[in-house]
Protein backbone atom coordinates (compact mmCIF):
# COMPACT_ATOMS: atom_id res chain seq x y z
CA UNK A 1 0.00 0.00 0.00
CA UNK A 2 1.11 3.13 -0.59
CA UNK A 3 1.29 6.20 1.85
CA UNK A 4 -1.90 8.22 1.27
CA UNK A 5 -4.11 4.92 1.25
CA UNK A 6 -2.46 4.61 4.45
CA UNK A 7 -3.32 7.62 5.98
CA UNK A 8 -7.05 7.19 4.72
CA UNK A 9 -7.03 3.78 6.65
CA UNK A 10 -5.64 5.12 9.23
CA UNK A 11 -8.72 7.97 9.14
CA UNK A 12 -11.28 5.83 8.69
CA UNK A 13 -10.19 3.60 11.73
CA UNK A 14 -9.84 6.91 14.14
CA UNK A 15 -13.23 8.15 12.93
CA UNK A 16 -14.74 4.15 13.41
CA UNK A 17 -13.16 4.46 17.29
CA UNK A 18 -14.53 7.25 17.72
CA UNK A 19 -18.14 6.43 16.59
CA UNK A 20 -17.76 3.43 19.08
CA UNK A 21 -16.33 5.72 21.81
CA UNK A 22 -19.57 7.99 20.85
CA UNK A 23 -21.75 5.29 21.10
CA UNK A 24 -20.80 3.97 24.16
CA UNK A 25 -21.02 7.76 26.26
CA UNK A 26 -24.72 7.77 24.72
CA UNK A 27 -25.88 4.66 26.02
CA UNK A 28 -24.68 5.32 29.61
CA UNK A 29 -26.41 8.49 29.35
CA UNK A 30 -28.64 9.71 32.01
CA UNK A 31 -32.00 8.58 30.80
CA UNK A 32 -31.19 5.31 32.40
CA UNK A 33 -32.30 4.67 35.95
CA UNK A 34 -29.51 4.16 38.77
CA UNK A 35 -31.05 1.58 41.00
CA UNK A 36 -30.72 3.30 44.51
CA UNK A 37 -30.51 0.56 47.13
CA UNK A 38 -31.93 1.25 51.05
CA UNK A 39 -29.04 0.31 53.85
CA UNK A 40 -30.42 -0.19 57.05
CA UNK A 41 -28.86 2.89 59.01
CA UNK A 42 -27.10 4.20 56.22
CA UNK A 43 -26.00 7.13 57.95
CA UNK A 44 -24.12 5.54 60.97
CA UNK A 45 -20.41 4.92 61.16
CA UNK A 46 -20.58 0.83 60.32
CA UNK A 47 -22.87 1.66 57.06
CA UNK A 48 -20.52 4.63 56.06
CA UNK A 49 -17.86 2.02 56.92
CA UNK A 50 -19.49 -0.74 55.05
CA UNK A 51 -20.69 1.55 51.85
CA UNK A 52 -16.64 3.03 51.64
CA UNK A 53 -15.02 -0.55 51.79
CA UNK A 54 -16.90 -2.99 50.66
CA UNK A 55 -18.47 -0.79 47.68
CA UNK A 56 -15.48 0.21 46.92
CA UNK A 57 -14.69 -2.79 44.20
CA UNK A 58 -18.98 -3.55 43.81
CA UNK A 59 -22.10 -2.69 44.46
CA UNK A 60 -22.09 -3.92 48.65
CA UNK A 61 -25.36 -5.91 48.90
CA UNK A 62 -27.92 -5.22 51.06
CA UNK A 63 -27.39 -6.75 54.85
CA UNK A 64 -30.73 -8.96 54.69
CA UNK A 65 -28.50 -10.47 51.19
CA UNK A 66 -27.32 -13.32 53.90
CA UNK A 67 -27.63 -14.36 56.74
CA UNK A 68 -25.41 -13.35 60.11
CA UNK A 69 -23.68 -17.03 60.01
CA UNK A 70 -23.23 -16.92 56.43
CA UNK A 71 -21.73 -12.94 56.72
CA UNK A 72 -18.69 -14.20 58.17
CA UNK A 73 -18.03 -16.55 55.72
CA UNK A 74 -18.54 -13.77 53.09
CA UNK A 75 -16.40 -11.32 54.86
CA UNK A 76 -13.66 -13.78 55.39
CA UNK A 77 -13.99 -14.44 51.53
CA UNK A 78 -13.87 -10.83 50.28
CA UNK A 79 -10.33 -10.36 52.67
CA UNK A 80 -8.71 -13.07 50.94
CA UNK A 81 -10.07 -11.97 47.34
CA UNK A 82 -8.76 -8.40 48.15
CA UNK A 83 -5.36 -9.65 49.21
CA UNK A 84 -5.04 -11.96 46.06
CA UNK A 85 -6.35 -8.65 44.22
CA UNK A 86 -3.35 -6.98 46.07
CA UNK A 87 -5.44 -4.49 47.94
CA UNK A 88 -5.35 -3.68 51.13
CA UNK A 89 -7.48 -6.25 53.28
CA UNK A 90 -10.19 -4.59 55.90
CA UNK A 91 -8.00 -4.38 59.17
CA UNK A 92 -8.86 -6.17 62.05
CA UNK A 93 -11.85 -3.59 63.81
CA UNK A 94 -12.82 -2.82 60.27
CA UNK A 95 -13.71 -6.34 59.76
CA UNK A 96 -15.05 -6.29 63.29
CA UNK A 97 -17.59 -3.05 62.85
CA UNK A 98 -18.65 -4.53 59.19
CA UNK A 99 -19.45 -7.92 60.32
CA UNK A 100 -21.87 -6.42 63.18
CA UNK A 101 -23.27 -3.94 61.44
CA UNK A 102 -24.05 -6.88 58.75
CA UNK A 103 -25.18 -9.34 61.29
CA UNK A 104 -27.12 -7.19 62.96
CA UNK A 105 -29.40 -6.29 60.04
CA UNK A 106 -28.68 -10.12 58.37
CA UNK A 107 -31.66 -12.52 56.95
CA UNK A 108 -33.02 -14.08 59.93
CA UNK A 109 -32.52 -17.95 60.02
CA UNK A 110 -35.32 -20.15 58.61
Amino acid sequence: MNCVRLKNLWMVIKAMFASLVLAMLVSCSSEHQQVSLSYPDADSEPALLYLAKCGDCHAAPLPTAHTAKMWVSVVNRMQFRMISKKIFPLSEKEQTIILQYLQSHAKKEQ
